[in-house]
């Protein structure tokens, strides 16, 4: 996108902030946001959001130094995460605690949400892959380790289309506000 997405006008406030909403709806954790491009502009904006702010100072590299600043923000006892995207508004609440309920009653170190069998997000990992996340490289998340290690994956069928619903062009943000799904705003609004 040519414009900060993270900030797009939706809801009450924007598409990250959206987004942080539905974790905190779904479980009292503690929630890490790591922002690398204008992290300040982002912070002062959703400055009220009872969040840990990480600085990503090497963003420039791709995804996966926010994945590895994230990890390695974490305090030592954290025994599994919830690693997710900041554009998934309309991901409900109940999945994420299906997701974390999952891995309590399952100890799986890798779950991994489905949808009509499109894989989604967000994706639990246990500790045990801490390490791992921490040594990934360039513009790419953990979608080759989840089809490397896909005998040790918890698939959870969902009922939830938006952890397949990810923002990441104009015309995807005009669709989800012609949906009428949250609040009308319009991708021009939000790039001014």
């Amino acid at each position: 996108m040519e414009c900060l997405k993270q900030l797009l006008p939706l809801g009450n406030g924007t598409l990250l902030g959206e987004t942080i909403c539905r974790f905190q709806e779904a479980s009292p954790a503690a929630i890490f946001v790591v922002v690398g491009h204008e992290a300040l502009s982002i912070k002062e904006r959703l400055a009220g959001l009872p969040v840990k702010w990480i600085e990503n100072p090497h963003y420039r590299e791709g995804m996966s130094s926010s994945i590895r600043e994230g990890i390695r923000a974490l305090p030592s006892e954290t025994e599994a995460v919830l690693l997710a995207l900041g554009d998934l508004p309309l991901i409900q609440a109940v999945t994420i605690r299906k997701l974390m309920d999952s891995f309590l009653a399952s100890r799986s170190e890798l779950v991994v949400p489905v949808f009509r069998g499109r894989l989604g997000h967000p994706v639990l990992f246990g500790k045990s892959y801490f390490r791992y996340l921490e040594r990934l490289t360039g513009d790419k998340g953990a979608r080759d380790f989840i089809q490397a290690n896909k005998e040790k994956a918890l698939f959870l069928e969902v009922e939830d289309p938006g952890i397949c619903c990810d923002i990441d062009t104009a015309e995807d943000y005009e669709r989800l506000v012609e949906k009428g799904t949250i609040k009308n705003a319009s991708f021009d609004q939000g790039c001014r």
